[in-house]
């Protein structure tokens, strides 16, 4: 994983135009270039701003970007902070969100002493709620959030369970 840098437009580009990737996103649906180079903008900027953000996630046995993962300020603005994750299809079944989750919440507690992270999911997207529920997140609710109603899980620091 690494911060997303301006030659990762291709790549973020074709992620999100694949509708089965994106129709958990959100309020769902596909994204044009334009709207993936703003993305991409938003991402890089969020990391100088915040000190992390969405990062480029890498296959590790080619290094070509399969994902964005990382901990992101609730809808851009916070205060609380989001664990996020999405992936290419070719990327799906392998581990590497639990993987990518796992990592995340040691940055988030050990490095960032964040008192807890959040998640959001669809409700019916059982694969991102089982990644949840495997790095130790509970239910906690839901609400609508990125023009979605979506449920809500959350990890106290305490209750981490991030190591493999």
């Amino acid at each position: 994983m690494r911060p997303f840098v301006a030659a990762d437009l291709d790549a973020l580009a074709t992620l999100y135009a694949d509708p089965l990737v994106m129709r958990w996103i959100g309020a769902g649906g596909v994204r044009d270039r334009a709207q993936a180079r703003e993305g991409l903008a938003e991402m890089i900027d969020l990391d100088r701003r915040w000190g992390f953000g969405p990062w480029a996630t890498l296959e590790g046995s080619s290094g070509r970007l399969v994902g964005e993962t990382g901990l992101c300020p609730l809808e851009s603005t916070g205060p609380e902070i989001e664990l996020m994750y999405l992936f290419e299809r070719d990327a799906w079944g392998r581990g590497l969100a639990t993987e990518a989750a796992q990592a995340w919440l040691r940055v988030a507690f050990d490095v960032l002493g964040l008192s807890h992270v959040i998640a959001l999911a669809w409700p019916a997207n059982g694969a991102s709620r089982r990644v949840m529920a495997k790095v130790g997140m509970r239910p906690d609710g839901g609400g609508r959030h990125y023009g979605a109603d979506l449920v809500r899980y959350r990890i106290d620091g305490s209750g981490a369970r991030t190591s493999r």
